[in-house]
């Protein structure tokens, strides 16, 4: 377990744009801890409003979660990633400005339009770096890598709670719902100086600015000698040297027909010595696909069941 979390944390913290992320959130969600702990005394006390009328303000907010999970995605190809991320991330933040500004009357106006665009644009902002993370992490690191930005991402909430409620007892509601949107501010400083921010101001993809964007285990196979067995599972796109089984006739005999179990999916074959060198999935040696067949004939081997070509041996 503990090999586990510690391979999780190298993976987030060794990954420049997931370790921006990971402390962009732990940051926001701070300072959001100690928002939701002095909003409902701020609205009751000191705005004056009755739990009725507070329950239909958040109501109204949380419509603009909704609008922001259908805008995403569009906005997000339109603009691009790096950019989206920055974006929305300074609009929400900005729009923290206006609930403190609540009061009766007209000016309750102040807290549904600021929770609306706050809460719709968190919202695709997340949609934005949760792809992100799912399209450049290892399928075998994914669970690890979710539950370390889980982790430190949403840690910080009790201590955000903590935070505002000392806050508030000392110096006033109305005051420390300041503070909290002035903090909410820099948790994007951690965005703009990485590649994140490097992306949006070149107006290029993440890969170029070198956070990856995509899974770097389907383009880097690692070569095991053949007849070696992973010990643990192998991702997507390592390389293992799987030995061809002997048919009744022996192994090695041009024209002769040999077995290969659990090969997926890889675009290349190599015969290295009696092997395969398959740059596919494989985990832990249990096959994942279907057989295919090799023909060994001459120091070439003849993949077919759709791959087809040969491959110097």
């Amino acid at each position: 377990m503990r090999a586990e979390i510690a391979e999780g944390l190298r993976f987030v913290f060794g990954q420049p744009v997931l370790r921006a992320i990971a402390l962009q959130g732990m940051t926001a969600v701070l300072f959001l801890g100690a928002q939701q702990a002095v909003l409902p005394p701020f609205l009751v006390r000191t705005v004056g409003l009755t739990a009725g009328t507070m329950g239909v303000l958040f109501s109204l907010g949380s419509l603009g979660a909704v609008a922001g999970a259908v805008l995403s995605a569009p906005l997000t190809r339109r603009i691009g990633q790096a950019r989206a991320m920055i974006g929305y991330v300074l609009v929400a933040t900005s729009c923290a400005l206006l609930p403190p500004l609540t009061g009766t009357g007209w000016r309750l106006g102040f807290f549904v339009v600021g929770t609306m665009v706050m809460q719709g644009f968190i919202v695709a902002f997340n949609i934005v770096q949760l792809s992100y993370r799912q399209t450049i992490c290892p399928d075998r690191l994914l669970g690890r890598m979710n539950a370390t930005m889980r982790f430190v991402m949403w840690g910080p909430m009790p201590v955000g709670g903590l935070l505002g409620g000392v806050l508030g007892t000392a110096l006033g509601l109305r005051t420390t719902m300041w503070i909290v949107a002035v903090g909410l501010g820099l948790p994007v400083l951690w965005l703009v100086f990485s590649p994140v921010g490097t992306a949006a101001w070149r107006g290029t993809g993440l890969e170029e600015a070198g956070g990856l964007g995509e899974r770097t285990d389907r383009d880097q196979a690692e070569h095991v000698p053949v007849g070696g067995v992973p010990v643990d599972g192998v991702g997507l796109g390592d390389g293992v040297a799987v030995p061809v089984e002997q048919s009744e006739h022996g192994a090695g005999v041009p024209g002769q027909r040999h077995q290969v179990d659990g090969a997926v999916g890889g675009a290349q074959r190599l015969a290295d010595g009696g092997g395969v060198l398959v740059d596919g999935g494989l985990q832990a040696g249990v096959a994942q696909g279907g057989d295919e067949t090799v023909d060994t004939d001459a120091g070439h081997e003849l993949v077919e069941d759709g791959v087809g070509g040969e491959n110097p041996g």
